[in-house]
């Protein structure tokens, strides 16, 4: 709740009439009402007002009165501070960003609603999926969605203790990179093998909920699948040409259309039932080339084992020369100045190759960052095993 009412604070403090009010009381009068026809009253809710800053979350409580009334009395006003009220009806969460930044705010109005189980009350009117991206290296594919769910009810939908009654959202198998925003007061969100669940209450209204992801594939075309568990009015699929081919929907026939002077496929539905099981094939995808597949390899190597196992194959290669000498019984002299290699020569090697791979821009900052720091404790260590040969 603290992280869904500190979202506005960025919007308020840019706001025109921030300035007028740096400091200052406020009073906050507001009313909670049932938008349930034949509701249970709301008097002696409990109504809290927050305050949040960057370093600090603060609560006050007050009680609803038998008209519905409620008021907070006496705040000082901070420009820092964002400004939120909260009520909890039945299980159901209800809260509201405040702008004080104009002094006292007209009447509040926190609006709460009966619940309901059935999440028959939800419908999706919009379903837009953009397939933005395909990685040829990483055989991945980039996608953005958008569902915007609507409850027309005058209740609200509150997820019961059972998992299956989460909000839940389909995601083709092994998806990775989930990130979610909406706008919904949500408490948590949770992925699993074929999508993710979303533990919010759903108040009557429209809610967008906006999500992306990534998935791999194999070879030139892909078989893609996804269950539409609260149907669509309308559906949309947009594809780049220049990323891949769409074919064999199961649901209608994508066309070729020009956005902005670029060619994309895109598939447009209406009318999706609930439960629609949504099908098509891409085509055309990009394969990696023997580079994109040396690039991947070495991307999936764990660079911070690569002197332990240096160290490990010039040891072995010591003592089979060692073997191979005294089987041979003949001393293999060296060429005048040169010494075998040293564990310290083979870190410091690594360390310019590291460093050189950084300034070409084939790592980036983080990973050379970490990379680095393994090997140079490596190379303070052996400086400290010089110093005391006894250790």
């Amino acid at each position: 709740m603290a992280l869904a009412l500190g979202l506005a604070v960025a919007a308020a403090m840019a706001s025109p009439g921030h300035a007028h009010q740096q400091t200052g009381m406020v009073t906050i009068r507001g009313h909670v009402t049932n938008g349930t026809e034949g509701g249970d009253p709301v008097e002696g809710l409990s109504v809290v007002l927050h305050r949040n800053t960057i370093d600090d979350l603060n609560e006050s409580r007050t009680t609803v009165g038998p008209d519905g009334s409620f008021v907070f009395s006496d705040i000082r006003y901070d420009a820092e501070t964002a400004y939120g009220v909260s009520t909890v009806y039945k299980g159901a969460l209800y809260g509201l960003n405040l702008d004080l930044s104009q002094g006292d705010p007209q009447d509040v109005q926190i609006s709460i609603f009966e619940p309901i189980r059935s999440d028959d009350v939800l419908h999706a009117t919009l379903v837009s999926m953009l397939i933005d991206n395909a990685d040829p290296v990483s055989q991945s594919l980039s996608v953005l969605e958008i569902v915007r769910l609507v409850n027309d009810s005058d209740m609200t939908y509150v997820p019961g203790p059972d998992p299956m009654q989460l909000i839940r959202f389909g995601l083709p198998e092994e998806a990775h990179g989930l990130r979610v925003d909406t706008s919904m007061l949500v408490s948590d969100i949770f992925q699993v093998d074929r999508g993710f669940g979303v533990s919010a209450s759903v108040p009557p209204g429209t809610h967008e909920v906006l999500y992306s992801y990534q998935f791999p594939y194999s070879g030139s075309s892909f078989d893609f699948s996804r269950n539409l568990r609260y149907g669509a009015d309308l559906l949309r699929v947009v594809l780049p040409r220049q990323v891949a081919g769409l074919t064999d929907a199961s649901i209608g026939k994508p066309d070729a259309v020009d956005i902005g002077g670029q060619p994309y496929n895109v598939l447009e539905v209406a009318d999706v039932p609930r439960g629609e099981i949504l099908s098509f094939a891409f085509t055309d995808l990009p394969v990696p080339t023997l580079r994109d597949r040396a690039a991947n390899a070495l991307e999936s190597i764990r660079w911070e084992l690569t002197a332990p196992v240096a160290l490990g194959v010039l040891a072995a290669v010591a003592v089979g020369a060692v073997l191979w000498r005294n089987r041979r019984l003949r001393p293999v002299a060296l060429p005048r100045g040169r010494m075998p290699p040293d564990e310290r020569e083979v870190v410091i090697s690594m360390v310019a190759e590291l460093d050189s791979r950084h300034r070409k821009g084939d790592l980036q900052e983080e990973e050379y960052r970490r990379r680095r720091s393994v090997l140079t404790k490596r190379l303070s260590s052996l400086a400290e095993e010089r110093a005391d040969p006894d250790r």
